[in-house]
């Protein structure tokens, strides 16, 4: 959508970095393609999965389904795909029985749980099905699960972090004839000011205030340490540790967004008085919970852990706007707004870029407690300086 309205609206040199930020997502389709190649090689030398491919297919025959039966009792997915075939055979008893086998194997595993649930349902066992529904974490196929199939997670990830910092420099082109005008003018595209122009401009308007620029500074130091722990960082710990394959997964990205919008909701009814300590204070909060995320083993308050520490991110991004919008007049709101989310997306671009070497090098677990301390570093000293900044905006006629 953002290719769409840049193409059909944007300059010359705003069309050239969407080309380009397309030209780095499609960079990474030959390495997709070579791994796809290698992976259909792989599927003709082993039995098992050619068998399982042969019902996927409705092909098999006595032979798939003799290897099929040899393996099940060691292969959850040879079990799975005569589970599969004795539903799709109308065979109900027995497709019942297999997956309630494979159930006690994968009790966490969506796929069996959904697939149990839809037989209890159509037997009219409703109060059976949907405790299964319940217990399943609906992770659902998409782009991103077709790439990770196929591509090295490090490899996923840099093409992930050089597409948010082509981003970045996309995101500072947009509105650059518009919104950051108070007035429009008659003035012709080569008399408007580059990009590079605008970033220095609203670099300087930042500068001005030392409290709006130890906050981007706070911002810019989360986005680089820790923007990597919940999309690649959780994921190597459960992947690494065997907590509980992607439905682990999926409740720790829920308990994510529980806790941002519980923050939300709360920020939403109550009144802040110091904008500025809670800038900081969000931060402090976020890494903590990090922290105690990186610590913690039990995976109950593994998952509390990451509820805490998304609680910190709009009480930061909250507060962060309304230092924007009360801090400076209506013709420089959008030009500082653009500057702090140019900022916020190059670090977590370049985070991203350098999250795997680091994650890989010190394990997970210490990668994020090392940015979650980093960030605590910083969000301390902000909130020991707060009270002085906070009193100079006052005496500039900011409200606080």
């Amino acid at each position: 959508a953002l290719f769409v309205v840049v193409v059909a609206f944007g300059e010359k040199r705003t069309r050239l970095a969407a080309l380009l930020e397309v030209a780095v997502f499609l960079s990474g389709l030959f390495p997709l393609a070579q791994h796809a190649g290698r992976n259909l090689v792989a599927l003709g030398a082993d039995p098992v999965a050619s068998a399982v491919h042969a019902i996927s297919l409705d092909r098999e025959g006595g032979r798939e389904l003799a290897v099929l039966e040899q393996a099940s009792n060691r292969d959850s997915l040879a079990a799975l795909a005569l589970a599969v075939r004795a539903r799709r055979e109308g065979q109900i008893a027995e497709a019942e029985q297999r997956y309630t086998e494979l159930l006690d194997r994968r009790p966490r595993d969506p796929v069996v749980l959904v697939n149990l649930a839809n037989l209890h349902l159509e037997s009219g066992e409703r109060d059976r099905a949907i405790a299964l529904y319940r217990r399943a974490v609906a992770l659902g196929p998409s782009a991103t699960g077709l790439l990770l199939a196929f591509l090295p997670l490090q490899m996923f990830f840099a093409l992930d972090a050089a597409t948010f910092v082509v981003s970045a420099l996309l995101i500072a082109t947009l509105g650059r004839s518009y919104a950051w005008k108070a007035e429009r003018s008659e003035a012709s595209a080569s008399d408007r000011p580059g990009v590079w122009r605008e970033i220095a401009t609203a670099a300087r308007l930042v500068g001005d205030d030392d409290r709006m620029t130890f906050a981007l500074f706070q911002h810019v130091v989360w986005n680089f340490t820790l923007g990597a722990a919940l999309t690649l960082g959780i994921a190597m710990i459960v992947n690494g540790e065997g907590l509980g394959g992607p439905a682990l997964l999926g409740y720790a990205t829920g308990a994510y967004g529980v806790g941002n919008v519980a923050s939300n909701l709360v920020l939403a009814r109550r009144p802040v008085r110091n904008t500025t300590r809670m800038v900081h204070l969000g931060a402090l909060t976020a890494s903590l919970g990090w922290l105690a995320a990186a610590f913690v083993g039990d995976v109950p308050l593994w998952l509390v852990a990451i509820a805490c520490a998304a609680i910190g991110g709009p009480m930061t991004d909250l507060m962060l706007l309304r230092m924007i919008q009360t801090g400076y007049p209506p013709d420089q709101i959008g030009k500082v707004f653009s500057f702090r989310y140019t900022l916020s997306r190059a670090a977590g671009g370049i985070g991203l870029m350098v999250a795997p070497a680091v994650y890989g090098a010190l394990g997970p677990r210490s990668g994020i407690a090392l940015g979650a301390a980093a960030l605590a570093g910083v969000a301390l000293y902000g909130l020991a300086t707060a009270g002085r900044r906070e009193r100079e905006a006052l005496a500039r006629g900011v409200p606080g």
